[in-house]
């Protein structure tokens, strides 16, 4: 049974970012008095919340404490948002762009195949069908997670749950 779910964790995300821009606006050196807004900010929090969210799912299936590793490299500049065990996570705040994005993360994959590791694509929405159906594609169906889906957040952590065991069999 999962501590959190789809929306909890999208609650928590909306929580954490209002929290960030207001800190933010409250710095003695920000220039403006409304809070701030850009991109990379919701998605620093976004992964926050996420590996947040993770860590104490894992943690209440007595998984053990993992490490988590941010920002890591599959090669070249290639990075993955969040390593967990064997896994390389993705995790997208607003979901993709173009189809561009799709064959990169496609190739991420292969990065990440070739590192022996898992990759796995993580987004709070993916409203835009071709995109959504790309990434899926490119992926495999057990790959991709949108939490715009009620079940996938139960189901992300499945996998990554799956990837663990398999990681310390070996």
């Amino acid at each position: 049974m999962a501590i959190f779910t789809t929306n909890s964790v999208t609650a928590l995300f909306e929580n954490s970012l209002a929290q960030a821009k207001g800190a933010l606006a409250k710095l003695k050196v920000s220039s403006r008095k409304s809070s701030p807004n850009f991109a990379g900010l919701n998605g620093w929090v976004f992964e926050q919340t996420i590996q947040h969210c993770l860590a104490k799912e894992l943690q209440a299936l007595r998984i053990g404490k993992l490490e988590f590793v941010e920002q890591v490299s599959l090669g070249g500049r290639t990075k993955a948002d969040l390593l967990v065990a064997n896994v390389a996570i993705e995790i997208k705040a607003g979901g993709l762009f173009s189809m561009d994005d799709v064959d990169r993360y496609g190739r991420y994959r292969k990065a990440a195949d070739d590192k022996g590791l898992g990759y796995l694509f993580l987004t709070l929405v993916e409203s835009y069908a071709p995109f959504r159906q790309g990434i899926i594609a490119a992926l495999g169906q057990t790959n991709a997670f949108f939490l715009d889906n009620p079940k996938d957040w139960a189901r992300f952590v499945t996998r990554i749950q799956r990837a663990v065991r398999e990681s310390k069999r070996r």
